[in-house]
């Protein structure tokens, strides 16, 4: 799962209340032992942020939230975003993602309805935030959709069944 295990949380987990409730959101699937030595904390000093029996300093509030990946501010007092100024996605980038998203499925002959479609550009922004590509690049993220697209669907149809949706049946 991308950006340890929060990808899930961003869209409903926005203003969780409680430090302690949002460092566990920001560890993620990760054991307190390796996050806590990825961040360089004891994993004792670790335990007892969770449990709300002490409060971080500045500079470990700062290395949790750079091994986390999460918003500083977020982690800190539950404002801003989740997701780090660093991992923000930027209007060109988008376009790019669009464009070349358009392109793998004209490419493909994949001829799905808009909202699929807008579903899953909207995991594949989710999923190239967190991947070492150059988004300014259309054919790198073309190269990452022809060798993960399956991915890209299969993420983005979270709730297949709901919509009862086989991209086999979609002609190609």
């Amino acid at each position: 799962m991308e950006n340890n295990g929060k990808t899930e949380e961003y869209p409903e987990k926005a203003k969780i209340e409680g430090f302690p409730a949002r460092l566990k959101i920001a560890i993620g699937d990760k054991s307190v032992r390796s996050f806590a030595k990825e961040a360089g904390l004891s994993p004792t000093v670790l335990h007892k942020y969770l449990a709300g029996q002490s409060e971080p300093t500045r500079l470990a509030l700062i290395a949790m939230a750079k091994t986390a990946r999460v918003g500083l501010n977020w982690l800190a007092s539950g404002d801003g975003s989740i997701i780090p100024d660093s991992e923000m996605v930027y209007i060109g980038n988008v376009e790019n993602i669009i464009e070349a998203y358009m392109e793998y499925l004209e490419e493909n002959k994949y001829l799905l309805p808009p909202y699929i479609v807008a579903d899953e550009i909207t995991m594949l922004i989710v999923i190239l935030s967190n991947k070492d590509i150059d988004m300014h690049d259309r054919s790198k993220i073309k190269s990452f959709l022809n060798d993960h697209g399956s991915d890209v669907w299969v993420k983005s149809r979270k709730y297949n069944k709901i919509y009862g949706y086989d991209k086999s049946k979609f002609p190609k």
